[in-house]
């Protein structure tokens, strides 16, 4: 079982970055909706930073939903020691790309919890296996 959940991660130190918004942006307000209504997850006082805010650090871990955020992140000048990888491909069932729910259906947004809380939740397990074996 993981000491963290997915909870921790949004109420934690963890960021949230897109190359297609505004630093200080509030979360969408369907997105906060939808989030609260299927996980409990209070995302109201969640910030966004924009891609060229964002300090990067050795070691960091991108989490991207989709294949051109690979692309995107791997234009940027970073650490030599950083990695990008599709969150969906932790999910379960594995379901690499996890698209943009933004001006879907409230059933679509859920389907997307479904998979991002499925992948969050093995990372933290894969990070905390590896900690507890080092």
């Amino acid at each position: 079982v993981s000491n963290t959940s997915l909870y921790q991660v949004m109420n934690g130190t963890h960021s949230f970055m897109g190359y297609a918004t505004n630093t200080y942006s509030g979360f969408d307000p369907s997105a906060v909706h939808f989030g609260s209504n299927y996980s409990g997850i209070d995302l109201s006082s969640h910030v966004t930073t924009d891609l060229s805010d964002f300090s990067l650090h050795e070691g960091d871990l991108f989490l991207v939903m989709e294949d051109r955020h690979i692309e995107k992140m791997s234009s940027i000048q970073h650490h030599p020691h950083t990695q990008i990888t599709l969150l969906g491909l932790f999910s379960s069932p594995t379901n690499a790309l996890i698209y943009d729910p933004f001006t879907l259906s409230e059933t679509y947004f859920n389907q997307c919890f479904v998979q991002i809380e499925s992948a969050v939740d093995h990372v933290i397990q894969l990070f905390d296996s590896h900690n507890q074996n080092n």
